[in-house]
């Protein structure tokens, strides 16, 4: 019964900060004297966070780290001043509600593992007599492993999934200035299973100067 839970419910993982300032960045193919752009797939993957890797493929979400410059001499903000896209198509950005809420790990599943409390291990010792008898006894092992389980499992996932909305949090692009002369890490989740280039655009160049 224990195999057959682990099989089903599997074990909770952890979560392994992303640290956009220590990645490789691939830069758009065509940039900008004044703002430019670099860009990651792969990022959770590439962190060994296998548990968000897995619900990414699920959903058809991806987490791109990106890492925008700004010289155009003044503050920029997402949406107000200037867009990504992918060739002549806005990117759809997700809010980072809707990533986490997508790509968490689903911490009740593991109380699942409570059904183990039931089980009971026996063992049995021979008996003296001329009829082959035993005597057979019992002890409780699931009130401590359905509950150690299940409870451990629930405080990983618990424990990852705060850590992971710290790092949407962290590098939410929404609403974030950039000032002149800065460059800016982010995390982004899109509605998409294709590693499309990624390009920036000004939304108005007036408000850009």
């Amino acid at each position: 019964m224990l195999c057959y839970c682990s099989i089903l419910f599997g074990c909770a993982g952890s979560y392994k900060a992303i640290k956009p300032e220590k990645i490789a960045f691939t830069k758009e193919e065509k940039g900008n004297e004044t703002i430019s752009l670099e860009y990651h797939y792969n990022a959770l993957i590439e962190t060994n966070n296998k548990k968000y890797y897995k619900k990414e493929i699920k959903n058809g979400i991806q987490l791109v780290a990106i890492k925008i410059t700004n010289h155009t001499g003044s503050d920029l903000v997402y949406n107000k001043n200037f867009q990504l896209y992918t060739g002549e198509t806005v990117l759809n950005i997700l809010p980072k509600e809707t990533v986490h809420a997508q790509l968490k790990q689903q911490s009740s599943l593991y109380l699942l593992y409570l059904l183990l409390t039931p089980m009971r291990l026996y063992s049995s010792t021979p008996t003296s007599g001329t009829a082959m008898m035993s005597n057979t006894k019992s002890f409780p092992i699931g009130l401590i492993i359905g509950p150690a389980i299940a409870l451990g499992n629930l405080a990983t996932a618990s424990s990852a999934n705060k850590k992971f909305k710290t790092d949407l949090d962290t590098f939410d692009l929404f609403n974030k200035v950039i000032k002149d002369g800065e460059s800016v890490n982010a995390l982004v989740g899109i509605k998409s299973t294709s590693f499309m280039p990624i390009n920036i655009k000004f939304i108005n160049k007036e408000n850009s100067k």
